[in-house]
């Protein structure tokens, strides 16, 4: 393997087709004798997953770099030349704040340019929640965002849509990845300069007016004849600034103050530990701008803008909302207010991931919608929408709302994948809604308890760093599939594997569900794009009355607990 890492050095440090400072920088530790860097950068190529790929920024063949941006670029362009020989294609690019986002996407864009394939390009940076309404809008065959997510600082990535406007599944996804392995020489992937391609009119770029084609979608959440509500907005450093104050104002939200040390890009996020709406210390200076403004509501969306934080003012404090309480309350809402205007039709349609709550499906039941579950990650909720929009799947269903616990919402139809625009334009919508009604978010969330049960869930997460990570995760998993009375104290009534494909409706993916004697679900599924192993914990309990209500919430907390000790001192985890 060290001689493999070596040879693998040794061709960047020389090679004509890397640029002078990837060579003399590759030079340099192989020059130093930095075998731990060198296997860390050489001692692996970058996978392309499933949806694209991720990883820390540098030189190496297991670093994110243009030269493998070219290869990704070059490998979706030849499997599109497979799947529409005939046709002129084109692609929707855009990108996020990060370090080298914009290099990697003009990458990208040129890359395709050699093999003819015409590219959108955003002149900024641009959330993902764009990127799909430009592939859908400009009916382009696929698109590119260059996007890590929430990831830190000296991550990027290169995400793959195709045509519908949703993150590229199967067939497809495994046929780029097949293009992605034949590619064994940097050097034969042919690539035009960037300003080549402009003059030879192979790129378009695409300016700010995109967001008011978006955001002309979400006109039924326009404020109306609601309350005013006071609002605190954070983009983190991200892509969020511009099209989400913009479509907030459209819609007639005129008191949102944004963080202002926040508000423009900074690829280091340098005010947060993590630019990650889920993690309430990403949001401590907006919540700080609350308190000294009395706003009732705090956003956050993370550097792509797919992803929306919230919490909400109770009392003097502000309480944080999760991933599965947002979908709920969102849900209530956006159902509630179309059975009131007179609009809920018997085949609408709600979709949640297998690791969101149940409760989902307790209130699509009660207002006679139907309610689907697909495979965890947006991608299969886009594809969802997909086939049922184009008649793939029968009969119709028209697409409402879709939602996962990680924070990901989808309202309407413009879109195929978790849109942070639109779910703070809906999050103002509620909390306007419900101020009207003299409610706050907590007191509708208790009254759908009272209706349907109390629907408490925890997520544990484990990072295993290193590259025997996903090993180690694989061993994990295995030992719970030869003794599943391992996952938890009490006896355990059903597994679910869904590894094996039994399931009728859904894909096959490595994934466990635990069913517990007292209905407790645990489900265990290892990270898409990270060597990380996730455990969902999901309780219900039935309320008889309203004066039982907090003894149920805190009996269901203290039982999450238990299982979470029960999880992190499972011998398994001594890596």
């Amino acid at each position: 393997m060290q001689a493999t890492i070596t040879q693998r050095a040794r061709y960047w440090a020389n090679a004509a087709v890397f640029d002078a400072a990837t060579r003399a920088e590759v030079a340099e530790l192989l020059l130093a004798g930095e075998a731990g860097e060198l296997s860390e950068r050489f001692g692996a190529e970058l996978e392309f997953g499933t949806g694209g790929m991720r990883g820390l920024v540098g030189a190496g063949t297991a670093r994110l770099n243009v030269y493998n941006i070219r290869k990704a670029a070059c490998a979706l362009g030849r499997y599109l030349r497979s799947q529409f020989a005939d046709q002129q294609l084109a692609v929707a690019v855009t990108y996020d704040t990060r370090r080298h986002s914009r290099l990697f996407a003009e990458t990208a864009c040129a890359t395709l340019a050699a093999l003819g394939v015409r590219t959108r390009l955003t002149q900024t940076p641009c959330p993902v929640p764009t990127l799909s309404f430009m592939v859908r809008h400009f009916k382009c065959h696929a698109g590119i965002c260059v996007t890590a997510s929430h990831n830190p600082p000296d991550y990027n990535g290169f995400k793959v849509y195709w045509q519908h406007g949703g993150q590229v599944v199967a067939p497809h996804d495994h046929g780029i990845i097949t293009e992605f392995k034949k590619i064994s020489d940097y050097g034969s992937i042919a690539c035009l300069s960037y300003q080549d391609a402009l003059r030879q009119q192979l790129i378009t770029t695409i300016d700010a007016s995109i967001d008011d084609l978006h955001s002309a979608g979400l006109a039924a959440l326009a404020r109306g004849n609601d309350d005013e509500v006071r609002a605190v907005y954070s983009p983190l450093h991200g892509t969020g600034a511009r099209p989400v104050m913009r479509a907030l104002a459209q819609l007639g939200y005129g008191d949102v103050l944004m963080v202002t040390e926040q508000s423009e890009a900074d690829a280091d996020f340098s005010t947060v530990t993590s630019p990650n709406p889920e993690d309430p210390q990403a949001l401590q200076l907006a919540v700080r701008l609350a308190q000294a403004t009395r706003a009732e509501l705090v956003l956050a969306t993370d550097p792509d803008c797919d992803r929306l934080g919230v919490m909400v003012r109770a009392g003097e404090a502000y309480r944080r909302i999760d991933g599965n309480q947002l979908l709920v309350l969102a849900l209530e809402y956006v159902l509630a207010a179309a059975k009131a205007a007179g609009e809920l039709r018997a085949d609408d349609l709600v979709v949640r991931t297998v690791v969101t709550t149940g409760l989902v499906d307790a209130i699509a039941t009660h207002y006679g919608v139907q309610c689907e579950t697909t495979l965890t990650g947006f991608k299969w909720i886009g594809r969802l929408i997909e086939d049922y929009e184009t008649g793939g799947i029968r009969p119709y269903r028209r697409f409402l709302l879709g939602g996962e616990e990680s924070f990901g919402l989808l309202y309407g139809r413009g879109v195929r994948d978790k849109d942070g625009i639109a779910a703070c334009c809906l999050a103002m919508k509620m909390t306007a809604h419900f101020k009207t009604q003299g409610k706050g978010w907590f007191e509708v969330l208790d009254e759908i308890y009272l209706r349907h049960g109390v629907y408490h869930h925890e997520l544990l997460s484990f990072t295993l760093p290193g590259l025997d990570g996903k090993a180690k995760i694989a061993e994990l998993l295995a030992q719970l599939r030869r003794d599943p009375s391992l996952i938890a104290a009490q006896p355990v009534q059903q597994v679910i594997d869904y590894s094996t494909g039994k399931m009728s409706t859904l894909p096959a993916t490595n994934m466990l569900q635990f069913t517990l004697a007292d209905g407790t679900q645990i489900s265990v599924r290892p990270s898409g794009t990270e060597p990380k192993i996730k455990f969902y914990l999901a309780l219900r309990r039935e309320v008889p009355d309203a004066t039982a209500l907090p003894r149920i919430k805190q009996e269901c907390v203290e039982g999450a607990a238990r299982l979470s000790q029960h999880l992190q001192g499972f011998s398994a985890f001594n890596f």
